[in-house]
């Protein structure tokens, strides 16, 4: 895989070290600083995405106009990010255990970053006003 690696485009390469890159940040909650190991697995698997990817380019339904193949690529690479995410402990506890609450927070006129610090204080939930807010309006759409 690194030999095609090499060989690759520099477009190509740039977009599988945005993968590599991606799937570091994942892990940097796990760990601060990543050793070399971990830096050419990460790698790995961004190309082993790349290459599934490509490999889908060839199926039956890419047949035709290149524009529209582009864009089931594109929406393929987007759902990929953005539906194979399973939900956090961290998103699952404010789910569950924290959604009234900050609903009744915010019905008494609580801002964002009140609503956050109160959390903090009273029942030991760290988070940012701004996730509090995508948590808040995300679960909020769904009842």
């Amino acid at each position: 895989m690194f030999h095609w690696f090499a060989t690759m485009t520099e477009a190509e390469q740039i977009h599988v070290l945005e993968l590599q890159r991606d799937l570091l940040r994942r892990l940097a909650g796990q760990q601060t600083n990543p050793s070399p190991m971990i830096a050419l697995a990460t790698l790995a698997e961004a190309l082993s995405k790349r290459a599934a990817t490509l490999d889908i380019l060839t199926n039956k339904y890419f047949e035709g106009d290149e524009t529209q193949n582009l864009k089931i690529l594109t929406k393929i690479r987007i759902d990929a990010f953005t539906k194979g995410r399973p939900e956090g402990k961290k998103e699952r506890q404010y789910r569950i255990q924290l959604h009234g609450l900050v609903q009744e927070l915010r019905d008494s006129n609580l801002s964002w970053r009140n609503c956050a610090t109160y959390l903090k204080k009273h029942h030991r939930y760290t988070i940012s006003h701004q996730r509090l807010m995508q948590l808040f309006k995300k679960y909020s759409k769904e009842e």
